[in-house]
């Protein structure tokens, strides 16, 4: 099966900063015990600059997805948890929403999401994993993905999701804003 690696793409210069939370708590969320302690659904911040980019992948302070990016995720595996996000812009809490059609990200108050997807281990023999715990070259072994359609890469310190030709089929037909995909180098079949 092929695979492609999910990312906040290189491209957005200027991505959303989220603030007002429990930074290490959400960090904790990306494993079972650390997502279950999450609020169902929590508020925080971001500036609501014009230049500031609502991208469907967002990475910082933990991986979140938009709500179109659920749905996508959703049709291909229904056992993937969310909690909610819900940003507000800062300008919202001072002055009142801005009634710009929501054109501006001052104008609007998006839904994120963080997932719980499934860790797999599944590092190929070949992987090249650095002495500080970054990846020098990820190789995934084919035959320990079993017929998922979107996991976590397990076993690595960065937080690595893996999604098949499928899902990345129908990511890219919807164009969504700032969302990176990769191809990966598979060895061994299922």
């Amino acid at each position: 099966m092929e695979y492609y690696e999910l990312f906040q793409s290189r491209k957005v210069e200027n991505p959303v900063r989220i603030y007002g939370l429990g930074i290490q708590r959400y960090h904790d969320a990306v494993r079972e015990t650390g997502f279950e302690a999450l609020d169902e659904v929590k508020m925080a911040f971001f500036s609501g600059q014009e230049s500031e980019e609502l991208c469907d992948v967002l990475t910082e302070p933990v991986f979140l997805v938009s709500e179109a990016l659920k749905m996508v995720m959703e049709l291909y595996d229904r056992e993937i948890r969310f909690k909610a996000l819900q940003l507000i812009p800062e300008k919202a809490v001072s002055g009142g929403l801005q009634r710009d059609g929501g054109t501006s990200p001052a104008g609007r108050c998006p839904l994120y999401r963080v997932p719980l997807f499934a860790e797999v281990d599944c590092l190929h023999p070949d992987s090249v994993i650095r002495e500080n715990g970054t990846v020098e070259r990820l190789v995934l072994d084919g035959s320990r993905t079993g017929d998922r359609q979107i996991f976590r890469i397990g076993g690595l310190k960065e937080y690595r999701v893996a999604v098949s030709l499928p899902v990345a089929e129908s990511i890219l037909r919807r164009m969504l804003c700032g969302t990176g995909i990769r191809k990966l180098e598979v060895r061994g079949e299922v």
